[in-house]
C-alpha cells in the first residue's frame, strides 16, 4: 500500500489572496487546491492519501515520516516555496512528484531541485503511467500527455481530504480551454483553444460531493471562460439552477467569462437563475490599439461599457481585470482606466502590470526582439516586470500604484459601490414596513450556519470600525447604508460585501505600493 502526501505550497500575497476578507470572515485561504484534489481522485483507491495546504496549516515531522511519496502542485507565485519543499522532501528520502503550471513551463528548475517524476500539462490521460512510475520509484522521469484529455473522464475531486470551511470559497472546474487567443495569456498554452466541457451529470455529482461534505457558501467555478461554448454553458446552467432550488439554495457561484456575456440576455438570466452572483471579466485596457496588438478581439468594436452595465443590472457582480504596460498603450492610460471604471460604476477592478508567461505568443514575440528578461520569470510577482516595456519599468509601476490610489480612495469607492448597487435591475417593491425590510435582508442569510452568521456580523463590525467610525466617511457610509435598507433591502448584503471588498483592495494597494517602492529604489 502506498502512502501519498499531496502538498500545496504557500503563496506570496497576491491580488486574489483577499487577506483582509479571509480574516474578517474567519477563513484561512481563498480556495482549496483543486488540482491536487483531482489528482487524488485519479490515484488507486487502496492508497492512503493526505492533503496539506501550507496556506491553511503547516507540515510536521510526523507528516514527512508517514509518507512514501510526496506530490506537489505549483504556480509561478509558489516557486520559492515549491523548490524549498522539494529539497526538504529529498532530504527525507521521499519520491517527489510535481505538476502544475510552474513545473510544466519551468521543468528543468524543478528537476534540478530534486523532483523524481514531473508531469507536464493535464493528468487525466497519463494517470496510469504516473501510477506505474510512482510504484517503480522512477527518477528523472518527465511525463507529458500527447493530447488534450477528454474532461468527461475526469473524476469527482476528493473534497473529503480537506476541511472546506477553512476556505472562503469551494472550487470546481466545468470546462478547460478558451477560444480567444490573447497573446499574453497562458490559458491557450495550458488548455488549448477548443473548450472542453464536463457533462451535466458530472457537474451535479461534484455539487453533491460538496454538499455531502457539509459545505455551504460560495463555489468558485474556475473556468477561464465559462461561456465560451454557449450551448454547453446554457445546458449546464439549467441543470445547476434546478439542483440549487431542490437543495434549498446552498451555494452561490462565481466564475470567469468573456465580455460578450453582457450582450447575451439569455445567458445572464440563466446564470442568475443558477445563483451565479459574480463574474471576473478581462477588460484589459480601454485602449483599442493595445487590445488589437494583444489579440483581445471580443473587446474591440463592441459596446463594452454597455455590456458591463448589463451584467451588473442583471444582478451579477462584475470584477474587472485590467493590465498596465501593454504595447500600444497611451501615456494617459492611468486617467483612462480610472475614467472607464467610474463611467460604469465598477466597484472592484484588478490592476496588474503585464506579465510575460512562458510559451505564450507574447513570450515568443518579445524574446525575438530582445525585450524579454527570462531570468525574472520564475518567481515574478505583481510588482515586478520580466520584460522591457515600450515606456519604462518605473512608468508602468507608477501607473499601477496611481490607479490603485485613485480607485480605492475610500470616499470615491463608497460612491461607486452605491451607484453599482442602485443600478441592479431587480423589480422594485413597496416595502411597507421595517419588518418587511428585515425579512428581505434575512432572506439572504437563510442557508447560513450560526457560525457563518457570527462571522458575517464580525465582518460588518470590522467594516464599521474601518469606515463607519472614521469622521471623514461616517456620514457617507451610514447615509448610503440607510438608503439601501429603505429602498433596496434585498441588496443590503451585496452593498456590505462590496464595501468589505473595497477595504480589502485598499489594504492590498498598500502592499503593492510597498513592493513598487522597493523595486524603484533598485532601479538605475
Amino acid at each position: 500500500m502506498m502512502r501519498v502526501l499531496l502538498i500545496n505550497p504557500s503563496f506570496l500575497e497576491e491580488i486574489w489572496s483577499l487577506k483582509y476578507l479571509m480574516k474578517v470572515y474567519g477563513r484561512k485561504s481563498f480556495a482549496p487546491p483543486l488540482s491536487l484534489l483531482t489528482v487524488a481522485a485519479l490515484l488507486p483507491k487502496d492508497w492512503e492519501l493526505q492533503v496539506v495546504d501550507l496556506n491553511i496549516g503547516r507540515l510536521t515531522g510526523r507528516d514527512w515520516d508517514w509518507a512514501d511519496t510526496v506530490m506537489f502542485t505549483g504556480m509561478n507565485c509558489q516557486q520559492s516555496s515549491l523548490l524549498a519543499l522539494i529539497r526538504e522532501a529529498k532530504q527525507c528520502s521521499k519520491t517527489v512528484v510535481c505538476g502544475g503550471p510552474y513545473p510544466t513551463f519551468s521543468p528543468q528548475e524543478v528537476l534540478d531541485a530534486g523532483c523524481n517524476i514531473l508531469v507536464r500539462g493535464e493528468a487525466e490521460d497519463v494517470a496510469d503511467r504516473l501510477i506505474q512510475s510512482i510504484e517503480n520509484k522512477a527518477n528523472g522521469e518527465v511525463i507529458e500527455g500527447s493530447s488534450r484529455p477528454d474532461v468527461t473522464a475526469s473524476p469527482t475531486p476528493r473534497f473529503d481530504l480537506l476541511r472546506l470551511m477553512d476556505y472562503g470559497s469551494a472550487a470546481i472546474q466545468i470546462s478547460r480551454g478558451c477560444p480567444v487567443d490573447c497573446e499574453f495569456c497562458n490559458v491557450v498554452t495550458l488548455y488549448g483553444r477548443r473548450p472542453r466541457y464536463k457533462t451535466n451529470n458530472q457537474v451535479l455529482s461534484e455539487l453533491d460531493a460538496l454538499y455531502d461534505a457539509g459545505y455551504r457558501g460560495t463555489v468558485f467555478v474556475c473556468d477561464d471562460n465559462f461561456i465560451s461554448e454557449r450551448k454547453h454553458a446554457l445546458s449546464i446552467l439549467g441543470s445547476v439552477a434546478r439542483w440549487v432550488e431542490e437543495q434549498g439554495r446552498p451555494f452561490g457561484f462565481f466564475t470567469q467569462a468573456g465580455i460578450n456575456l453582457g450582450g447575451d440576455e439569455e445567458m445572464m438570466r440563466s446564470m442568475v437563475r443558477a445563483r451565479f452572483e459574480g463574474v471576473l471579466v478581462g477588460i484589459e485596457s480601454p485602449n483599442e490599439e493595445s487590445l488589437r496588438i494583444s489579440g483581445k478581439k471580443p473587446n474591440i468594436g463592441n459596446p463594452v461599457r454597455q455590456w458591463l452595465k448589463n451584467i451588473n443590472e442583471n444582478g451579477i457582480n462584475v470584477v474587472g481585470a485590467f493590465v498596465v504596460g501593454l504595447d500600444g498603450e497611451n501615456p494617459d492610460i492611468q486617467d483612462r482606466v480610472c475614467e472607464f471604471v467610474e463611467s460604469i460604476s465598477l466597484p472592484i477592478a484588478q490592476i496588474l502590470p503585464l506579465k510575460i508567461w512562458p510559451e505564450t505568443r507574447l513570450w515568443r514575440r518579445l524574446e525575438s526582439t530582445g525585450r524579454l528578461i527570462p531570468q525574472k520569470t520564475s518567481a515574478v510577482h505583481e510588482a515586478e516586470l520580466n520584460y522591457v516595456p515600450e515606456t519604462s519599468e518605473d512608468q508602468v509601476l507608477k501607473r499601477v500604484t496611481g490607479i490603485y490610489a485613485r480607485l480605492y480612495e475610500p470616499a470615491n469607492y463608497l460612491a461607486r459601490a452605491f451607484r453599482c448597487v442602485k443600478a441592479v435591475r431587480t423589480p422594485q417593491s413597496s416595502w411597507e414596513s421595517i419588518r418587511a425590510r428585515l425579512r428581505a435582508v434575512k432572506g439572504n442569510m437563510t442557508n447560513a450556519t450560526l457560525k457563518d452568521q457570527f462571522y458575517s456580523l464580525r465582518a460588518f463590525m470590522s467594516l464599521v470600525w474601518a469606515i463607519g467610525l472614521r469622521p471623514s466617511l461616517m456620514r457617507q457610509f451610514w447615509g448610503q447604508l440607510i438608503k439601501i435598507f429603505k429602498e433596496r433591502p434585498d441588496r443590503l448584503e451585496q452593498y456590505v460585501e462590496l464595501c468589505l471588498g473595497g477595504e480589502s483592495m485598499r489594504r492590498y494597494s498598500k502592499v503593492v505600493a510597498r513592493r513598487v517602492d522597493a523595486i524603484m529604489r533598485r532601479l538605475p
